[in-house]
């Protein structure tokens, strides 16, 4: 039996972006300066911050360097601080 994508997202906490998250936005965007950050993983990293969780990635480096944001891989199974 297939789910449904509704069926699939219930599993899932939606979190829209607020004035504090927009504001973890520009702080990333800004710290990294002179090193690219896709918006995407700038959004993730925002997002993680504003509600002061760690992110969970396989691409910890793309975060790397952004102060307060706890990166968790299982490439290493470590947890990496900005």
């Amino acid at each position: 039996m297939h789910s449904t994508s509704k069926e699939i997202a219930s599993n899932y906490k939606i979190i829209y972006p607020d004035y504090l998250i927009v504001q973890w936005y520009a702080f990333v965007l800004t710290i990294r300066r002179g090193r690219p950050i896709a918006n995407g993983d700038a959004w993730i990293a925002a997002t993680a911050l504003g509600i002061g969780c760690p992110l969970l990635t396989h691409n910890a480096k793309d975060f790397i360097g952004i102060p307060g944001l706890v990166v968790v891989t299982e490439q290493n199974n470590d947890a990496l601080r900005g």
